[in-house]
């Protein structure tokens, strides 16, 4: 959900990673809003699917247009993230929940600002991501795995600092910084119509209906073992499951790669415009999901309306991710008037 890819000149711009973030931006808020809407038939099977590969692809194309650059981890991290997690606070002690003891600290981000501050430390440690040899490559990753790993074992790190959401997810950003080095290559060979293209292709989509039918039909798999935010002990699942998860997300992250990347290469209207602003949705959506949320808006019935979700979802991503608000939000919010005014000092 960062803005690195911003820096890409519009002759290049890959609008199939703006398409991807499009989508998964939307997907996003709308398993936001499954989580507090009322039961609808096959309500936790979305949901499932939903968290089984929206961040682990969020979190690469992360890594994949990252660049480490102290500017930005300071004002484009370091700022929204206290700005943010000031203004949150603010809104749930003030106008959601007066009557609870108010909260007011920044080692524990508020809701989805854990984002903001494992971006934070992922781009510090881009510094120690630059091995050039491909084994060396190899055995970081490899290292990232084990980290994430042996990350589930540990029962106090949990929220506080979001190291776990940190170490869970850090394959999926340290492969992405990884393949982000040949972009170039990688859009020229998954565009080209060829054999082995056309095969990389069909394999994609089989391992991920495989998925999907794993996914859904698992009597092991739950949702909550997919948010990285506990201990396999706090969130009753062990190592071999957090490897099966760790595979899905790869497993999709190269169906987005080499399948929808390729398909999707083409300026599309809206679509385009809101897969390249997808950290003001990311940012701002919350706050009327919290108010859904305490108010109970989408719980006075029954049964859930999932059209009615998906409308509120794209509703959400029209209004806070179109041109006018990109261009609002980055000096309100996203410190890029600190950062001119630094400059110039």
């Amino acid at each position: 959900m960062n803005s690195s890819a911003n820096s890409v000149s519009a002759k290049s711009r890959l609008y199939g990673y703006d398409n991807i973030k499009c989508i998964l931006i939307f997907l996003v808020v709308l398993a936001h809003l499954i989580e507090i809407s009322a039961p609808f038939e096959g309500k936790q099977q979305l949901y499932t699917l939903i968290y089984s590969f929206h961040m682990p692809v969020f979190i690469f194309l992360s890594g994949f247009f990252a660049k480490h650059n102290s500017s930005k981890i300071v004002f484009h991290f370091i700022y929204p993230y206290l700005l943010f997690q000031i203004l949150y606070l603010l809104y749930h002690n003030l106008m959601l929940y007066p009557d609870a003891p108010e909260i007011y600290q920044f080692t524990t981000p508020y809701w989805a600002l854990w984002y903001l501050l494992a971006m934070i430390f992922y781009y510090m440690l881009i510094p120690l991501l630059n091995q050039q040899k491909l084994w060396q490559c190899a055995v970081v990753f490899l290292l990232s795995v084990a980290a994430s790993i042996l990350a589930g074992f540990d029962n106090e790190i949990g929220f506080f600092l979001t190291l776990s959401r940190f170490f869970t997810f850090l394959p999926y950003f340290v492969l992405g910084y990884y393949a982000g080095r040949h972009k170039t290559k990688i859009g020229e060979f998954s565009t080209r119509l060829s054999l082995p293209n056309i095969l990389l292709g069909i394999c994609c989509t089989a391992a991920v209906l495989f998925v999907c039918r794993y996914v859904l039909l698992s009597p092991v798999i739950k949702s909550h073992m997919m948010f990285g935010s506990a201990s396999y002990a706090n969130a009753w699942y062990t190592p071999q499951i957090k490897l099966q998860l760790l595979g899905i997300g790869l497993v999709w992250t190269a169906f987005f790669l080499f399948v929808l990347a390729p398909l999707l290469n083409h300026k599309l209207p809206l679509i385009s415009t809101i897969g390249k602003n997808t950290l003001p949705v990311f940012l701002l959506h919350g706050f009327f999901l919290r108010y859904a949320g305490a108010v109970g808006m989408f719980t006075q019935t029954e049964t859930g309306d999932l059209q009615q979700l998906i409308f509120c979802a794209l509703l959400i991503l029209l209004v806070l991710g179109n041109a006018l608000v990109a261009k609002i939000f980055p000096y309100v919010f996203s410190g890029k008037l600190l950062e001119l005014v630094w400059k110039k000092l």
